[in-house]
């Protein structure tokens, strides 16, 4: 059935995200993930800023992301914003691509060069992450760029908030696992 995830929240936004989630990881021998309510409410407040950046709640101390989350981040500016091909597209079948040419499976560290470039996806596969908590905001044309700070057409922000963090340096190898199926133009937005 079409499990898709349009700006929005609640039990069918939940079921959508867990679901291509999930799917994903599977490709890669990572156990499922569940839903995540505090990086849920963590991920809305950073959201909510409309600033395009990783950004978390900090606690009384001032210690940025207390909670120790990992983070990927997505702004579109589609009327109508389907998350789920955010995921998809975006996170995994674009970065997937730039995981294979550069070599980079199997490896413990990945090459910090490319970091930018396949950081989502090891995120999305990382075998230890155990939960994770999205939401989408409408910034209603206020999202701003480091660049662009009057603005910007690119206004609604998705961000996922990941449990335990994904991306620790010499723990690749064994949390990024080759995928079982190579085609990943099997994986689509609209399963």
């Amino acid at each position: 059935g079409e499990q898709q995830a349009y700006l929005s929240a609640g039990p069918e936004y939940r079921e959508a995200i867990l679901f291509h989630h999930n799917h994903i990881r599977s490709n890669h021998n990572a156990p499922p993930l569940t839903w995540n309510d505090s990086a849920a409410a963590d991920a809305l407040k950073s959201a909510q800023r409309c600033i395009w950046q990783h950004w978390w709640p900090h606690d009384a101390n001032e210690k940025a992301n207390p909670k120790g989350f990992g983070q990927n981040i997505a702004t579109t500016s589609s009327p109508y914003p389907n998350v789920t091909a955010d995921i998809v597209d975006m996170w995994y079948k674009s970065e997937f691509v730039n995981m294979t040419q550069s070599a980079q499976w199997g490896l413990d560290n990945i090459d910090a060069t490319l970091f930018e470039a396949v950081g989502h996806l090891t995120q999305l596969v990382w075998k230890d992450t155990t939960s994770v908590g999205c939401a989408s905001w409408d910034c209603n044309k206020n999202m701003r760029f480091k660049d662009h700070p009057q603005g910007s057409d690119m206004d609604k922000f998705f961000v996922c908030n990941y449990y335990p963090a994904g991306n620790m340096g010499g723990q690749y190898a064994t949390n990024v696992l080759q995928p079982k199926e190579w085609d990943v133009s099997k994986f689509r937005y609209d399963d």
